[in-house]
């Protein structure tokens, strides 16, 4: 950590180690979740304030700063977060304080091993052992049947990507969904179903993967019995090269259309406010055409994208708000964009094809629209009118 070219402070972070019985203990998991699971604990091993720094509460303010930014390093190098950070703290030197004013809980001592190539061995220099949640709720989800990406972003903004709770077959189900798309494969060497790939990377994806290798990650989490309800044969989960060379050769709107359907479908009783906006999808400008646009319908409260559309060169986000609810039931929701949107068309499209209602903004540039609105008493329009 620098300040104007001046080191203020060093802290280091690596993989958490395997043998702590109080901390295993305090997560509550067993063997086989550990070892599924060992991964998304962090140990901080090194914290210094350079001896010649005297600024008072840096110690904390530097940790706290780390450590909010700590899920996010490791997913960017790693291809996954971690949800608890530990350290031990020698109790006869240090008593722990900046950690404990940034929120860490003091869950016990070590033992007073020490490791070294041969084996363990005795020390009776006994450590206190202090863990910080990244997360909430992150003790519950180590233990989970089923893996979730939920790191970064508040937890109340997301839904809970449930596998055990999903249906996979029938009308609705996730496999179902995926049935109708063509196979660009031939049958020689083909391993898994289309369908299967198609679900498990979606899911992935719900869940936070943002990668073809974060995919294969999170369905390798999966137990056996869910890769067999999945369609996995033997419940043997596909490679990262069988994940991303099927999705490279499938038609990226056709799916974005059964996916979105099928989002939809699970999250029918919660789609109040839906969110219209257009955005510029990074890293996808190119000398001859300009950056790929997108119009997307997103849920207020979960941050879910329930529909997307590309807007064309040639054309503007006016007329694609009609694409992006084509085949989403919206009636009695309430859809907000930004001023652009707007219409009169736009209007009477949601109200009366839709049976949607909107809140648009209104700027000086629609001239007539803006004086009307001014013009009107604002006393018709109390809330104890309605």
């Amino acid at each position: 950590m620098e300040f104007k070219g001046e080191w203020l402070a060093l802290i280091g972070f690596s993989w958490a180690f395997w043998n702590v019985p109080k901390r295993d203990n305090w997560i509550g998991w067993n063997e086989e979740q550990k070892l599924k699971r060992m991964k998304y604990i962090a140990q901080n091993t090194r914290f210094l304030i350079m001896p010649e720094i005297r600024v008072k509460n840096l110690a904390s303010y530097a940790l706290n700063q780390c450590t909010k930014r700590l899920s996010g390093d490791f997913l960017k190098i790693y291809g996954y977060p971690v949800f608890l950070v530990e350290t031990f703290v020698d109790k006869a030197k240090y008593k722990g304080t900046s950690y404990k004013a940034c929120g860490w809980e003091n869950i016990g001592e070590t033992g007073g091993y020490t490791k070294k190539h041969t084996g363990y061995y005795y020390t009776g220099e006994k450590k206190l052992i202090l863990i910080k949640e990244l997360i909430k709720d992150s003790r519950e989800i180590l233990k989970k049947e089923y893996p979730t990406y939920h790191y970064y972003k508040p937890l109340e903004r997301k839904r809970m990507i449930n596998v055990s709770e999903l249906s996979f077959e029938g009308e609705n189900g996730l496999l179902a969904v995926f049935n109708e798309i063509k196979d660009p494969r031939d049958g020689h060497g083909k391993r898994h179903l289309l369908s299967s790939i198609l679900a498990v990377s979606i899911l992935a994806v719900l869940s936070g993967a943002d990668s073809f290798r974060g995919i294969e990650r999170w369905v390798k989490l999966l137990g056996r019995e869910t890769l067999k309800k999945l369609k996995f044969k033997r419940g043997k989960a596909p490679s990262e090269s069988a994940i991303r060379k099927l999705l490279q050769r499938l038609d990226g709107q056709e799916v974005d259309d059964k996916v979105f359907c099928w989002l939809a479908k699970q999250t029918k009783e919660i789609l109040d406010y839906i969110s219209v906006d257009g955005k510029t999808l990074r890293g996808s400008h190119a000398k001859d055409k300009r950056a790929v646009q997108l119009l997307s319908a997103v849920l207020h409260k979960e941050g879910i994208t329930i529909s997307q559309v590309e807007v064309e060169e040639k054309t503007n986000e006016i007329p694609k708000i009609k694409d992006i609810f084509k085949n989403i039931n919206i009636e009695g929701s309430v859809i907000t964009a930004d001023a652009l949107h707007t219409q009169r068309g736009t209007a009477k499209f949601l109200i009366e094809q839709k049976g949607a209602d909107f809140i648009f903004p209104v700027k000086e540039n629609q001239k007539g629209l803006y004086e009307d609105i001014n013009a009107l008493d604002e006393a018709s329009f109390s809330p104890g009118a309605y």
